[in-house]
């Protein structure tokens, strides 16, 4: 079981661009729902977006303070390129997500440790800057 930690949105680094049409369909079932329920997979030192895209650009559009994330590493995450001209390892993401340049829509796949957590997050907790969730 991992810990989810709820971060600002702000110190978060995308590292993929997204699909407008799909950020509108899970804004629209998120809100639906009322609940966040998949936190977003990022990098535990540097705070880069590993999974989680279209949520990071959901809960954006939502005005959300914070997100659930889970923060993982490369000891026990693998990463590979969907698309054959893109080079893609841990350091090419890191250093592509330090210089602001994204990789095209669903080019990286990172491959993660079984039994990563979810949660079920009130969308109200959400928008405050200070949380306390029982997971």
């Amino acid at each position: 079981m991992s810990i989810i930690h709820f971060l600002s949105l702000e110190k978060l680094r995308p590292t993929e661009s997204v699909a407008p049409r799909r950020v509108a369909k899970l804004k629209k079932k998120i809100q639906q729902e009322g609940v966040w329920t998949r936190p977003i997979c990022v990098e535990e030192n540097d705070l880069f977006i590993m999974d989680g895209h279209h949520r990071f650009a959901v809960a954006k559009r939502l005005g959300l303070k914070l997100v659930p994330v889970l923060l993982l590493n490369y000891e026990t995450t693998s990463v590979l390129s969907r698309k054959r001209k893109y080079k893609v390892s841990a350091s090419f993401v890191r250093s592509r997500a330090k210089k602001g340049f994204l990789y095209p829509l669903k080019n990286t796949c990172h491959i993660f440790p079984e039994g990563l957590s979810g949660c079920v997050v009130p969308l109200s907790k959400l928008h405050c800057s200070d949380i306390s969730v029982e997971h």
